[in-house]
Order: C-alpha cells, then structure tokens, then sequence
C-alpha cells in the first residue's frame, strides 16, 4: 500500500482570474499529471498547497472534487488532504457588500433546501452563501434570492464540494470575494460567456467583435476581478501561513 501525503491542503478556485495573484505568491512548483482540470503542488515545501482550477459550475468542481477525496496517486504516494478550501469569486445579495469584500462562509446552502455549516476551526466564517445552477445576472432576482434563502452571496460550486467533504469526514472551508455587487447587472451575452466553464479569452475577443457595447462591460469586469483577485490572495496567504 502506498504512503499516504496528508500535509498538504487542497485549494480549489474556477478559473485562474480567481487565483493568478494569489499564484504569484505561491509559485507553482509540481504539475500533477493525470487530473481532471489543471493542477500543481504550489509555494514553499513548508506551506505547499494544491492548486486546482475546476472550471465553473456543477459538473466541473465535482469531477475536481471526486479525484481528490478518491487519494489519488501522486509520484507512488496516495494524497490525502489535510483539508479543502473552496475560493474565488461571488455575487452579492445584498447592499452593504462591496467589490473586494471578503465572506468566509458559515453556512452553505442550495436551493432544494439542505445545508452545510462550516468547521470555524480555520476561517472564522461568518455568513450564509446560497448555490445555484446558473449565474444571476438581474438585480432584482439577486434580492429576491435574498429574500429568499437568507444569504448574502451567491456561486454556483460551493454547496458541492461542501457535500463531498462532509460525507468523506474531511474539514472544508469556503472563502468568496465580491466581484459583483446586487446593483450590477450583468446583459445576457455576457452571460452566456461566464457560464459555460473555463472563460477562454479568444471567446471574450470575438464576443466585443460582434458586440462592441460589450467592452465597457468586460472593461469593469476586468478592473472588478483584479480587485478580488488580489484581496483573496491576501486572505489566502493569511490562512496558509497559520
């Protein structure tokens, strides 16, 4: 039977807009082969982490999520984390948060009604974050979802890999970062964008090609996900140095 690595956590994001300045801190530093998405043992031997880049929604981070707590096989050693982090970016629900506000989940929950409290053991969390099967785009349907599920943001991944950890016995913690605010609406071209898992740039290029009044519209997304972006590598440098 093979050695079992079990001093790593296991850092889980969508995309690389999410984790790019948090990956400039924690240089990637062992490519693992063999994995459903994009994935690297990351930073210094002492606080390593492994990185993995699901793509967005339901389908990816499970396919993720599932060849991590199956102890897969890294260089003859099976890993087993020591525990899971979900982060990236989320929509408010409400009106006090902000672009860059970071939410250490407290509660997760989805839409069938179940939900999931988060060991405080690692975040201090805080609030209740809803999971849904696509991305809300209208104001008005953000504070209805408010209203009602309790929550005070929104993604599309958490309540899954909030499930798989507690049935396999392995602490989970869920940190989002505003990227959107419930005042922002987001047109429907852009939606279909984000929706359909890795966001590729030429996608984004050839969409202002045949839309041009999408570019003010990817121009504030750009400056809002860089301002995410870079507070969730401050929170996340912060937890892994603990």
């Amino acid at each position: 039977m093979p050695l079992i690595r079990h001093d790593d956590p296991c850092l889980l994001v969508t995309m690389r807009r999410e984790s790019s300045a948090f990956l400039k801190r924690y240089r990637p530093t062992q490519r693992i082969a063999g994995v459903p998405c994009w994935a690297s043992f990351c930073g210094p031997a002492d606080r390593s982490v492994l990185v993995m880049e699901t793509g967005i929604g339901k389908e990816n981070v499970l396919r993720a999520i599932d060849w991590i707590l199956t102890n897969p096989i890294i260089d003859a050693v099976a890993y087993e984390p020591r525990f899971v982090v979900l982060a990236g970016f989320a929509g408010a629900l409400v009106d006090n948060l902000k672009v860059g506000d970071v939410i250490c989940a407290a509660e997760i929950v989805d839409t069938a009604g179940s939900s999931w409290r988060i060991d405080p053991e690692r975040m201090e969390p805080t609030e209740r974050l809803v999971t849904v099967d696509r991305l809300i785009a209208k104001p008005e349907d953000k504070r209805q979802l408010a209203s009602i599920s309790g929550a005070i943001i929104v993604d599309m991944e958490s309540a899954y890999v909030a499930a798989r950890c507690e049935a396999a016995g392995v602490p989970f913690a869920c940190v989002r970062v505003i990227s959107d605010e419930v005042t922002t609406a987001i047109s429907p071209a852009l939606t279909t964008l984000l929706t359909g898992g890795n966001v590729a740039i030429w996608r984004l290029v050839l969409a202002v090609a045949r839309r041009p009044l999408l570019l003010p519209e990817l121009l504030r997304l750009a400056r809002d996900t860089k301002i995410a972006s870079t507070r969730l590598a401050d929170v996340l440098a912060e937890m892994l140095g603990r």
